[in-house]
């Protein structure tokens, strides 16, 4: 996950190279259109900077990661997100 959150949060921010980072629409929304449909549709200009993300593991506490946080089973990742909203 870190890779990934790297790809749309690059070090120093959203916008370190001067320029605002954008994000295409992820497979969710793109997976009911044509191709030339999904091409079609803009990029948009991410709002949250790196303070907002940060990294969970799932799985058995034995298993090595650089996450920030560890829960052991999906339930546990409903219910942390049900204390967020």
């Amino acid at each position: 996950m870190h890779k990934a959150a790297r790809s749309v949060l690059p070090p120093g921010g959203r916008y370190a190279d001067g320029k605002a980072v954008t994000m295409k629409a992820p497979v969710a929304v793109t997976a009911c259109l044509d191709e030339d449909e999904a091409d079609k549709l803009p990029e948009v200009e991410l709002k949250i900077d790196g303070s907002g993300v940060f990294s969970v593991s799932v799985g058995p506490s034995t298993k090595r990661t650089l996450a920030s946080a560890h829960l052991t089973s999906p339930e546990e990742v409903i219910f942390a997100m049900e204390g967020v909203l």
